[in-house]
């Protein structure tokens, strides 16, 4: 799976490994520590593993899915076999599908291989199909997993009510600036496996409390341009325009600014990925307009936010 559905489903469950265990019916009894998951020796890389630190200590290994690949239990037996053989722990495997498209005729849940004498091999693992979860049952689980409730099947007719309910829980839940930032810009990078862009956009901008995030100033900055070059130079224009306006209207340079970092978030997150929270309180702390522009002209020369930052 590539970016950016790759990269912000793996930050949410590093930033919340307890929240996806509830979601696929793990209740841990004790600690769960995230394992690197780079099986170097075969240039392999699987989506996310945990340890489950209980009295007999084992692994579980998410993978996530977003279009139909044939050979994917193959893989998922390779990484299961691998984390097994680094670790010497057992090893249960989920694959996650994200979307319809994902699915098929290999998606059973079961691997198996024969030879004329006999089968010599049975591979379990469990397949979640996330249309068919239930929007409420996700809005009632932890926040790191909200971003999903846009992608059942029961949340597309009543769309506008499940984002009013995602953003209740933000507020129920007094959640911090940065964080309720996070959580919505994974919310609308992952409606793009479901919804069209401007329809995304468009319902994200009622939210109040993503008018209060960077995340909304980078939608509002948001262009048609469909590729990196046009896209930066289309979005800075457009952000700073409405960095002028808003700049003029209050009679201060903070229009300018806010358009920049609304400009270079949008763009920087279809290339580098969506930010942490870190990375996104040092963006939110950068308040000089000639940085922020020298930042958004450097997209093109680096491949992470860190090295962008750094």
């Amino acid at each position: 799976m590539g970016k950016p559905f790759d990269t912000t489903l793996r930050h949410l469950l590093e930033a919340y490994p307890a929240d996806w265990l509830r979601l696929l019916g793990i209740q841990a009894s004790g600690p769960v520590t995230l394992v690197d998951t780079n099986l170097s020796t075969l240039s392999a890389e699987a989506d996310k593993v945990f340890k489950l630190l209980e009295p007999s200590p084992w692994m579980l290994h998410v993978e996530f899915q977003s279009g139909y690949e044939a050979d994917l239990p193959d893989r998922v037996h390779l990484y299961n076999t691998l984390v097994h053989h680094r670790h010497g722990l057992p090893v249960d495997s989920v694959v996650m599908l994200l979307r319809r498209e994902a699915d098929g005729p290999a998606m059973t849940g079961e691997l198996q291989r024969h030879t004329p004498r006999r089968q010599n091999l049975r591979f379990v693992y469990d397949v979640l199909r996330v249309w068919q979860l239930s929007s409420d049952s996700i809005l009632a689980n932890g926040l790191g997993t909200l971003p999903l409730a846009p992608l059942t099947d029961d949340a597309k007719p009543r769309i506008a009510q499940v984002i009013r309910d995602v953003e209740r829980r933000l507020v129920e839940d007094e959640v911090e600036p940065l964080e309720a930032n996070s959580l919505w810009t994974a919310a609308y990078v992952l409606m793009g496996l479901r919804y069209p862009t401007d329809f995304a956009k468009t319902l994200l901008q009622g939210v109040r409390t993503m008018k209060e995030s960077a995340t909304y100033q980078a939608i509002v900055a948001e262009g048609k341009a469909a590729g990196l070059a046009e896209g930066l130079a289309e979005g800075l224009a457009e952000g700073l325009a409405e960095g002028l306006a808003e700049g003029l209207a209050e009679g201060k340079a903070e229009g300018l600014v806010e358009g920049s970092r609304a400009t270079l978030l949008r763009v920087g997150s279809r290339r580098l990925g969506v930010p942490n929270s870190p990375t996104l309180a040092t963006l939110q702390g950068i308040r000089d307009f000639d940085q922020l522009q020298r930042l958004t002209e450097r997209l093109l020369d680096v491949s992470t936010w860190d090295e962008l930052l750094g």
